[in-house]
């Protein structure tokens, strides 16, 4: 977890934009280094749907 949060950082001091894809039960990991996270959800494989929401709202959706 130490070598992820180093190349986040050095993402994050290059004012990079970044694609992360991961498991909602890794979210954890890049959570300092986000603004904004996206759900896609693809129920029965034809239609999916999208949530967006802030770091900050997801972070207090998680604790409730």
């Amino acid at each position: 977890m130490k070598v992820q949060n180093m190349r986040l950082g050095f993402f994050e001091k290059l004012n990079l934009q970044l694609l992360v894809i991961t498991p909602k039960q890794k979210i954890n990991v890049i959570e300092p280094f986000v603004k904004s996270v996206h759900f896609v959800h693809n129920r029965d494989g034809m239609d999916s749907s999208l949530l967006s929401m802030s770091i900050e709202a997801f972070i207090k959706n998680k604790k409730d």
